[in-house]
């Protein structure tokens, strides 16, 4: 699948992005090992299926900001909410998102 995009800018995220995957299934793995009482690895845990959740995870998050929310300094971050990411998909969005950090929620604006 990668060399249809090869020689673009979206072949240099994917080979990255799949490199940072097995980094970061590394580590999970090496973390699991230290902290698992018999020093094994639960068979479940592989690197397609990790790859599977992260991609669930990802495709799912939607990016909110909130300048006043000091944890996060104003930035952009990703925030995971049961059927959030449902409400936006029109090639013409009908509807914006944002945190409202008073009351501590997610907003949907149609």
């Amino acid at each position: 699948e990668l060399k249809l995009v090869e020689g673009t800018s979206a072949f240099a995220v994917a080979v990255r992005w799949k490199q940072q995957l097995r980094d970061d299934f590394e580590a999970l793995l090496a973390t699991c090992r230290e902290c698992s009482d018999c020093k094994k690895t639960p068979p479940w845990l592989t690197q397609e299926n990790y790859s599977w959740a992260i991609a669930i995870i990802w495709s799912r998050c939607v990016t909110v900001s909130e300048p006043k929310l000091t944890a996060y300094g104003g930035r952009l971050f990703k925030v995971l909410a049961p059927v959030f990411d449902l409400a936006n998909h029109a090639a013409a969005p009908a509807a914006r998102h944002s945190y409202d950090a008073e009351r501590h929620a997610l907003v949907l604006e149609t």
